[in-house]
């Protein structure tokens, strides 16, 4: 019986890690931002 019920925790983590990682990539944000653009398309150093 603690099996089954070890079992069915388990899968509920799992499944709530699954849709976590789902809400977050449907919020549309970057994985990583910016701290400072070094240098342009051009080559050019950025202002």
């Amino acid at each position: 019986m603690w099996a089954i019920g070890g079992l069915i925790l388990l899968s509920l983590g799992v499944i709530g890690e699954y849709i976590g990682k789902i809400y977050l990539e449907t919020k549309g944000r970057p994985r990583f931002l910016l701290r400072e653009v070094l240098e342009d398309a051009h080559g050019e150093k950025a202002d």
